[in-house]
């Protein structure tokens, strides 16, 4: 590729290109890493020269704003996204900007219902065929171009040249300017002190050959960091960033599980440091498409396993979730993060997470509030929410009531606030006027104890410990045994598990006593098939009570469960175990001889009493 395969005819300096440009234009220029930043210069420089410009900027970089006091009526700034370096004048009304999913620009542009005058881009050079590439930022690229009256490219022989459909030739380039000089590099995004708590348990989300989406936002790079060790994943996502380049070089990223891309990434724009240009350039395994492209949600539908990060301000007890206000430091606009949430809850299996701290790190005041006393930004409503994760684990959301979901977010909320919050909800009237909570400490959750296995057939079974939101579970756990089980487990004929007694089950102090829950199926759509538990007596003493549901009888998991509740009553410094079983619930006898060999065994009344020394 070379400056020198240029129509030597329409190739002219900045200043003869810019010159075309009248007063009162509608000016698109090209984003982020792509910023024609000599062409933004010369704008700058020569300000006095132009009246009431209109900049139309999809994501701005770090030096093209044109938004100083200076430029005040000589240039509007019109954003569709809003930076750290935006926001600020945004908020003194010293810039525009226009609340728009930019899925909708491309359509928008082509039907000329967003008239275009000029579109300033950056382009490579030409190949021998006279195809030049947009680089690292397709986005609305190519829809500006040929909607644009006078389309002026700065050709750079730096520009990373990029796969995908970032290509087009230079008769639909009016003229060009030659100029090199750095790339536009953008660094990652400050680390949140919550971000690797809050990635740990996002990452358990996430299952090997899911596709993943993610926005540019702490939380969410603090999640693709924490997916290493994954297999086969897919990337779908508006911007591929240097995370995601890392996952791909570990291997983690194959792109093999897309329907439309087997093998390989997609993305609209790429945007990093130059070691990120580098990597994309002429790499087959990145497909970079246009905006609407990306952004449509029939594809992600089919892409079956989608998985979409997002970091949001608050959520309230009942789902609703903010995730920015207008003129905060990490507001951002609309964007493309609605369509990718939407999408992902279009796949037939995969689902949008909402990244949320627990508190704000300077005020300390909780992110999960009892309500929204107004409108405050941009919402997702509590029906599109699926699932919300905090540094004190995740919440399933989607399709559980009212009061599943008070009580799941108040289990995730900081634990010096969920017994306030949990009086709001009573005062609300979201929860039953006797609802427990465990109070601080005993509420943190153990996430130590969360493990997994692989039984009889196959079945693969996820076990963690018991949560407030459980209570429906255990209910239909419950409901689910024979009358044969209800006896072995009770002890006598139990009819019910109402509310009352349930809680009881579910609120666990974590500091005494351990209950873990074992889980079959999907995400999302699991269901309680086992649990076992220890209830602490004081001096070291606990008893055990294992029950497998029905169905799952004689697979392995009574083995698993009991080893794995033995090894944390004696990690947790735990001295001696007791089961009472009856005589003739052969079943438990063998589970409990085989894993508590040398117990001591006492007999009284039909009942057998094991007895392990830890």
């Amino acid at each position: 590729m070379s400056s020198d395969r240029l129509p030597q005819d329409r190739v002219v300096t900045r200043d003869e290109a810019l010159s075309r440009i009248r007063n009162g234009d509608r000016v698109f220029i090209s984003s982020a890493c792509a910023t024609p930043l000599h062409l933004v210069e010369g704008l700058a420089e020569g300000y006095w020269g132009w009246w009431d410009v209109e900049i139309i900027h999809l994501l701005p970089s770090g030096r093209a704003h044109l938004i100083d006091d200076r430029f005040h009526d000589h240039f509007r700034y019109n954003t569709f996204g809003v930076g750290s370096a935006v926001a600020p004048a945004l908020r003194d009304c010293a810039v525009d900007y226009t609340p728009l999913h930019f899925s909708e620009l491309p359509r928008l542009l082509r039907t000329g219902r967003y008239p275009l005058d000029v579109a300033l881009v950056t382009v490579t050079p030409p190949d021998a065929h006279g195809m030049v590439s947009l680089g690292p930022s397709v986005d609305a690229g190519l829809d500006a171009i040929r909607a644009a009256t006078l389309v002026i490219a700065q050709v750079h022989e730096k520009l990373p040249w990029t796969c995908g459909e970032s290509t087009l030739h230079v008769d639909e380039i009016d003229l060009f300017v030659p100029h090199t000089d750095v790339c536009v590099a953008w660094e990652p995004p400050e680390e949140h002190p919550a971000g690797a708590e809050i990635a740990r348990f996002a990452a358990e989300l996430v299952a090997d050959g899911d596709i993943i989406h993610a926005t540019w936002d702490s939380l969410s790079w603090a999640t693709l960091r924490a997916l290493h060790g994954k297999r086969h994943l897919g990337i779908h996502t508006a911007v591929l960033n240097e995370a995601m380049v890392e996952l791909m070089q570990a291997g983690v990223v194959d792109g093999s599980t897309h329907p439309e891309h087997p093998g390989r990434v997609v993305a609209t724009a790429a945007i990093g440091p130059a070691r990120l240009h580098r990597f994309i350039d002429r790499n087959e395994t990145v497909a970079l498409l246009p905006l609407d492209r990306v952004t449509d949600r029939t594809v992600m539908a089919r892409c079956g396993r989608m998985v979409a990060f997002r970091q949001a301000l608050q959520a309230d007890i009942t789902g609703n979730v903010l995730l920015e206000t207008v003129g905060s430091e990490g507001f951002r606009g609309i964007g493309t993060g609605m369509d990718f949430l939407r999408g992902a809850a279009g796949s037939e299996w995969g689902y949008p997470v909402l990244l949320i701290p627990s508190c704000d790190p300077d005020s300390g005041e909780s992110n999960i509030v009892g309500r929204f006393a107004d409108f405050k930004g941009t919402m997702v409503d509590r029906a599109s929410v699926q699932y919300i994760v905090t540094e004190y684990g995740f919440v399933h959301l989607h399709a559980k009531t009212l009061r599943e979901r008070v009580l799941g977010l108040i289990a995730v909320a900081h634990p010096r606030h969920r017994e306030g919050l949990m009086a709001e909800a009573k005062a609300l009237g979201y929860v039953h006027a006797d609802q427990m909570v465990t109070p601080f400490p005993g509420c943190l959750y153990p996430n130590e104890m969360v493990t997994s296995g692989t039984f009889k057939d196959g079945l693969d079974v996820f076990f963690r410990p018991i949560h407030p939101s459980d209570e429906r579970g255990i209910q239909r756990f419950f409901y689910g045994h024979s009358p044969r089980t209800v006896r072995l487990r009770y002890h006598a004929v139990i009819k019910n598990m109402t509310h009352a007694k349930v809680q009881v089950l579910t609120n666990i102090d974590y500091r005494k006593d351990v209950a873990i829950v074992g889980l079959t199926g999907r995400r999302g759509h699991r269901s309680i098939c086992c649990v076992g538990r220890y209830m602490h007596y004081g001096d070291g003493l606990g008893e055990v009570d294992i029950t497998i549901g029905d169905d799952y009888q004689g697979m392995g998991l009574g083995t698993f469960l009991l080893t794995h509740v033995t090894a944390i009553a004696r990690e947790r410094g735990m001295k001696r175990l007791i089961a009472e079983i009856l005589d003739h619930n052969h079943g438990a006898r063998r589970l409990f001889s085989k894993v508590w060999r040398f117990c001591d065994l006492d007999r009284e009344g039909g009942v057998v009493t094991y007895s392990y020394e830890l």
